[in-house]
């Protein structure tokens, strides 16, 4: 029976930056710069929620912009989740 209020977190990691630079394989100063880039694409919107989401065919990440009450858990218990995409 699928919910969308049932869910659980399976693993949660903490790295330092440099060891999950490493760990990427990347150098450090390539990991902040595209943090950077990543801020300043947000800093340049306006006021708002956003959901952030990685395109998982590509190298992409998508901003979309989402009304204030998108995740307040208002959700249909009874949907089984057939008619999803």
């Amino acid at each position: 029976v699928r919910s969308n209020h049932s869910h659980q977190v399976l693993l949660v990691q903490r790295h330092k930056p440099d060891d999950f630079a490493k760990l990427m394989q990347i150098k450090p100063v390539v990991f902040w710069g595209t943090l950077s880039k990543i801020v300043s694409a947000i800093n340049e919107l306006d006021d708002g929620n956003y959901l952030i989401l990685r395109d998982p065919n590509e190298q992409l990440l998508h901003i979309h912009s989402i009304p204030e009450d998108a995740f307040d858990g208002d959700f249909d218990d009874d949907d089984d989740g057939a008619d999803m995409e």
